[in-house]
């Protein structure tokens, strides 16, 4: 869900369209303050199918040479899109856990003041995870699974017995994954003492599967009440906060001249717009797109247009605007 409040405009077909917009403005505008997890670029980007294989190695060979998420240029996308836009990610470490190559940059993270301040949260979460794994939800379940196989039954680490599956255990281990990283961020955002956890996830897809989801409405309830976190999704986020997007960021105030066909030469008018809408406020990144999409430019290359709207609202290489516009922008007939 996260990649639609950072790139809504990339998910134009998405029911919820309009409060990832307002969530984006939002987040843009300093009105509230997003963060990710670590855990959604580590556990969360290990592919389903490599899960199991992590698993084994985590057991087999140790931490130095466990399995590394492979670096996808659409995450890495909207993860800058994300950075453009004031999120940043909080640290979420395990013992042997999977490194992220996307998350070398410190700048995306949360910057703490101190090595004592980092030590504080650091140590908080994993109160936070082990008590959220003494209610059977998160790493819980895959410890289960592990200690209940045919080489964890014998006393041995859990991951013994993970390892002994057989790959038609892939899909069983893919989820159990998943659910230990959605725990972990909980236990993330309640450390670091996060109001809303925004999601989509009720847990029906684990809980269909034979684990136990946080985020099932009976988890989701029990972990509210002892730690004051709710959770919502983007819809009821947008509702309780009263967000609305300024019609200015988003509707073109220059009325569309090009006509389809028109050749890209005409590409100047559109950007000499687009530098006046992005002057009059509101969100640089949805004016440009929803400008170059009303004047049939149907292609844009997005990899660079998070971080020049973020120069530009920051008032730097201002005189670049109209130049980077055309850069990443192409008429298609």
């Amino acid at each position: 869900m996260w990649r639609k409040v950072a790139s809504p405009l990339k998910f134009p077909d998405d029911p919820c369209l309009a409060s990832y917009q307002k969530l984006n403005v939002a987040c843009r505008s300093g009105t509230i303050q997003g963060f990710l997890s670590e855990t959604t670029f580590t556990l969360e980007q290990i592919k389903r199918d490599d899960r199991l294989a992590w698993l084994r190695s985590v057991a087999h060979v140790g931490p130095s040479n466990v399995v590394v998420p492979k670096i996808t240029q659409m995450v890495q996308d909207h993860l800058d899109d994300a950075y453009a836009i004031g999120i940043r990610v909080l640290r979420s470490k395990r013992i042997a856990g999977p490194n992220s190559a996307l998350l070398k940059d410190a700048k995306y993270f949360f910057n703490y003041s101190s090595d004592a301040e980092y030590r504080h949260y650091n140590n908080k979460n994993g109160e936070i995870a082990r008590a959220l794994e003494n209610m059977g939800v998160g790493i819980a379940n895959i410890k289960g699974t592990g200690h209940a196989s045919s080489s964890g039954k014998g006393g041995g680490h859990w991951t013994d017995g993970i390892a002994a599956l057989p790959d038609s255990e892939k899909e069983t281990v893919a989820e159990l994954v998943a659910e230990w990283a959605d725990a972990d961020a909980i236990a993330t955002s309640i450390a670091h003492d996060v109001v809303y956890f925004c999601t989509n996830d009720v847990g029906k897809g684990s809980s269909n599967k034979g684990v136990v989801s946080a985020m099932s409405p009976a988890k989701a309830k029990a972990i509210t009440s002892k730690y004051g976190i709710q959770f919502v999704s983007p819809d009821d986020l947008v509702q309780k906060l009263g967000l609305q997007v300024p019609n200015k960021s988003l509707q073109p105030t220059v009325q569309p001249t090009l006509r389809h066909g028109q050749s890209s030469g005409n590409v100047k008018y559109v950007a000499k717009n687009v530098l006046e809408l992005g002057e009059r406020g509101g969100s640089l990144r949805m004016v440009i797109v929803e400008n170059l999409k009303a004047h049939n430019i149907k292609h844009v290359i997005a990899r660079n247009l998070g971080e020049f709207a973020f120069r530009y609202s920051h008032r730097k290489e201002k005189g670049r605007l109209m130049d980077l516009v055309l850069a990443n922008a192409e008429v298609r007939n």
